[in-house]
């Protein structure tokens, strides 16, 4: 009798295939998105290598740092955005509280105005400044995003040699490493400290001087 295989599941087979897959091209310069591994370059038609070396790494490598520092003298634009923005907002405020009439000479209760020339400043004011500030908050956020994924695929291919970075890991995932370093570097540092303390507080035992830090010794001198 024949034994009858399990069919797999056509997902499970095309699970890798269908995930895409970021790369770069060594003569375009830039990243497309393949389909599968080995799909060709879009714009050349030429399939990236798996592997590189320095000849093609070197112009790649100075091609995605000038990409990045274009990217941040658009952040920088965004940001002048963002003041801009904010001042337009504060003097629309300013105006829309002067835009406050009183009612009449013997009613002093203060109503807004719309006709007066303080109610239309300050709607021009926070219209603009509103514009303007969610337009620099979204242009800095964007080139902020695109300087982070240009300097993981650097790093990357700087150390794997390889045209294929991984997604860009989360924001606080990098703080999260980047705090944990910094605390087990610490840690290092103040063990290795501790053991010249205790080397150095054992030499001088030996040599018959007090130990490092004891100053009862020097007090009846």
């Amino acid at each position: 009798m024949e034994k009858k295989t399990p069919n797999k599941k056509p997902t499970e087979a095309r699970k890798a295939s269908d995930k895409p897959l970021h790369y770069y091209c060594p003569d375009c310069k830039k990243a497309f998105i393949g389909k599968a591994k080995g799909d060709a370059c879009p714009t050349c038609g030429k399939v990236p290598p798996e592997s590189i070396d320095q000849d093609i790494r070197t112009p790649l490598v100075q091609s995605l740092h000038r990409e990045a520092t274009a990217n941040a003298d658009k952040r920088d634009a965004a940001m002048s955005f963002l003041v801009l923005g904010a001042i337009f907002l504060v003097i629309g405020f300013i105006f829309l509280q002067l835009s406050y009439k009183p009612v009449s000479q013997t009613d002093s209760t203060k109503v807004i105005r719309p006709g007066s020339l303080e109610f239309v400043v300050s709607m021009l004011g926070i219209v603009l400044g509103g514009a303007a500030f969610v337009y620099g908050v979204a242009r800095a956020v964007y080139h902020t995003r695109k300087i982070r994924v240009l300097h993981h695929d650097i790093d990357y291919i700087n150390s794997k040699m390889r045209l294929d970075p991984g997604p860009t890991p989360l924001l606080v995932s990098d703080l999260y490493k980047n705090l944990s370093l910094r605390f087990r570097n610490y840690l290092k540092i103040r063990a290795v400290e501790k053991a010249n303390q205790a080397a150095k507080s054992k030499e001088a035992e030996r040599a018959g001087e007090p130990p490092i830090g004891d100053s009862s010794l020097h007090s009846g001198e």
